[in-house]
């Protein structure tokens, strides 16, 4: 998110503004949602988050550093994979239409991720940005 304003905080108050703006416009689509819909969102966020999180430790350890021994493979490799692919299946439980949109998130996300990177041909920013918004308090 842009550094400037969700960096920004109040000059007297010190607290992020922007931020607190934002979440508060967010909060009132929960008006609009029941209980129910709402925790098959949540659901769904944290799972897809975990399945990340697992595929990430494939790539960072297993592919890129290389740890592959046979401990490693199975801690790198084999029980993130089986991780993610339960992960995988308890999606598979939740109503189509949460599969839907929270699909729809997730590519609404990696545009944003692909313009902020030329199409990832540069990093991701790092906490240099955060340390900035830190910095002004």
């Amino acid at each position: 998110m842009p550094n400037k304003v969700f960096g920004y905080l109040h000059p007297k108050y010190k607290t992020p503004v922007m931020n607190i703006i934002f979440v508060t416009i967010i909060s009132f689509f929960s008006i609009a949602i029941d209980l129910d819909t709402a925790v098959t969102f949540v659901s769904f966020g944290a799972l897809t988050a975990f399945t990340f999180v697992n595929l990430s430790v494939i790539s960072h350890y297993y592919v890129k550093s290389k740890m592959r021994s046979a401990k490693q493979t199975f801690l790198y490799l084999i029980f993130p994979f089986v991780g993610a692919c339960f992960i995988g299946w308890l999606l598979t439980l939740l109503e189509a239409q949460t599969l839907l949109i929270g699909i729809a998130w997730i590519v609404i996300g990696f545009i944003y991720i692909g313009i902020r990177t030329s199409m990832f041909k540069k990093p991701i920013s790092t906490l240099k940005e955060g340390k900035v918004a830190i910095e002004n308090r």
